[in-house]
Parts: structure tokens; sequence; C-alpha cells
């Protein structure tokens, strides 16, 4: 996968599609500075399978989704989820997020605190504030 620097976490592609500030300057940011921005197919499944979603939100999903690379589920990236959530108990969309970024050796972008305390292999994450 060339050309792709960040894998966005759920939590901030859903902060940048609610115009959340720093997920907006963030993503701003790493765009004047031509870093490729993808989120996993686990991201994709999460944001259009909000049971309340409205027509509306959907479209921006989509449009969203649509300018970026999303990254599938290889079977790679299954058996790193598998031996992540045999040594850490995390919820299985978590644990297959925090692969993809391992397999395909991508900074992992997120504010979630139980994600941003992680060592793993050569895992690397950031957050979008500070």
């Amino acid at each position: 996968m060339s050309g792709i620097d960040l894998l966005l976490d759920t939590n901030i592609a859903i902060d940048f599609l609610a115009g959340e500030e720093r997920a907006v300057s963030f993503l701003e940011d790493s765009l004047k500075e031509e870093l490729g921005i993808a989120v996993s197919q686990i991201t994709r499944i999460e944001l259009l399978s909000y049971p309340d979603i409205t027509d509306e939100e959907q479209e921006k999903e989509i449009a969203f989704l649509d300018r970026i690379e999303v990254i599938p589920i290889t079977e790679e990236v299954e058996k790193e989820a598998i031996q992540i959530r045999r040594r850490r108990r995390l919820k299985i969309p978590d644990a297959l997020i925090l692969a993809t970024a391992i397999v395909h050796e991508f900074t992992l972008v997120t504010n979630d605190a139980q994600l941003l305390k992680f060592d793993i292999h050569d895992l690397k994450v950031k957050p979008t504030q500070g």
C-alpha cells in the first residue's frame, strides 16, 4: 500500500465528519503535508452501519470514504488481530484496526485512550491533539 502514511481510527473519522475542530485541523494539516490517509475496512463498516444514520449523514460518509483509501481486512491482518486479541482484551474492531496499522506499517491516528497506550511491535500511534 504505497503512498499511505496514516490510518484513521473510527473515532477520528467520526470527529472529522462531525466538524470537530481538532480532527478537521489535523486532517487538513496532514493533507498539506501530502500524507496519505486511509481507514480500515472495519471503519467503513462502523461508519455506515450506525442504526440511526440519516440519508444526509450516509451521503457525507460515503463522500468522505470515496476520497480516501479503504484498506481491506486481509488474512495477514486477521492473523495479527487474533494475536492481539490473545494478548489483550480488545474489542474485535479495535484489534482489526490495530492489526491493519501494524501489518501495513501505518501510523494509527486515534484519540482512544486505550489504544494510545499500546506498545505493540513497531506500532506508531498518534493523537490528533498535542
